[in-house]
């Protein structure tokens, strides 16, 4: 097929950001409009003799494909689609185009698609995501990503999954003290830190207030008892909190290990029970609650409670 420009149609859509483009009955390209290559960086003459498909991310290529066949045989608008088109300074566009056969029509004879860019609403989406499981504060992830990658970990059957709960020992005085502000900085130094003692695959999180939970995938006892050594001797160094002010920072740890039969919700509550262990033993050190252990150390820690209840 002939490719052209028509002037028509250039001064109908040479004001618009969209970009229209018409396939013939064979599917090839024969009008694209000069939006196109204001969007790619390239000029619309260019893009309207290449290899349209070329320019589509090769992950999105196979979906793009499959709904262009639709909207080249049934009449009328067709499904949206959104894909990736690459730009001439070598990165991505997102975008979304609709198609409209117009076969039947002896005025175009064809297939109109409309493309525009949504990589605005994609960038908002991404940073809207991020919010919803990342914690504000420190970027950290929050409960609801944290739960998640412990349910995929504890899915693996055979795979042992530890679960170190991190408390910080008198950040109540910080706050109390110095104020929130300092409170705040503290924990995102303390973040920071926790970041350094991470391995590959494991999860750092914030629970809320001084809470930090890390989930280590395929990790026995000794070696998650090894990890929350390194945190502590992270952690073991003061942080200036204003002029004059450096606190000495300490934690409780309480970690718990299981091999792929508990749920998400206890196993996170042992480790809660094992770093409750740690602190009524002194604080800055950490206490391990495997299976052997946790039935005996929950009981315990079950009694404690009624008697202060009691007393």
């Amino acid at each position: 097929m002939v490719v052209r420009h028509d002037t028509r149609f250039d001064r109908l859509v040479e004001q618009v950001s969209d970009i229209i483009a018409i396939h013939g009955a064979d599917g090839d390209l024969f009008y694209l409009s000069r939006a196109a290559g204001l969007l790619l960086g390239s000029t619309s003459e260019e893009l309207l003799t290449a290899d349209w498909m070329l320019r589509v991310h090769p992950d999105d290529r196979g979906h793009l494909a499959t709904t262009f066949v639709g909207w080249m045989s049934r009449p009328g608008i067709g499904v949206p689609v959104e894909y990736r088109l690459a730009h001439e300074g070598g990165h991505w566009v997102h975008v979304e185009s609709i198609g409209n056969n117009r076969l039947d029509d002896p005025e175009i004879n064809g297939v109109v698609v409309t493309t525009r860019d949504i990589s605005e609403r994609k960038r908002l989406e991404r940073e809207l995501t991020h919010r919803a499981m990342h914690d504000t504060l420190t970027g950290l992830a929050n409960r609801a990503l944290l739960t998640d990658r412990l349910e995929q970990a504890i899915a693996l059957r055979g795979s042992v999954t530890a679960l170190l709960f991190i408390d910080l020992d008198r950040f109540k005085v910080v706050n109390d003290s110095i104020g929130h502000a300092a409170g705040d900085l503290l924990l995102v130094e303390v973040a920071d830190r926790l970041r350094t003692v991470l391995r590959a695959g494991d999860t750092l999180s914030r629970m809320g207030g001084d809470e930090f939970v890390i989930l280590c995938p395929a990790t026995s006892a000794p070696d998650a008892a090894r990890v929350a050594q390194r945190i502590l001797a992270e952690l073991d160094r003061p942080v200036r909190l204003t002029d004059g002010i450096s606190f000495d920072v300490k934690a409780s740890i309480g970690v718990a290990v299981s091999a792929g039969t508990d749920t998400a919700g206890r196993l996170m509550s042992a480790a809660d029970a094992a770093m409750y262990r740690a602190k009524a033993l002194g604080g800055n050190r950490h206490h391990i609650l495997d299976d052997a252990t946790r039935t005996t150390t929950l009981r315990e820690l079950q009694m404690e409670t009624e008697l202060a209840q009691a007393l």
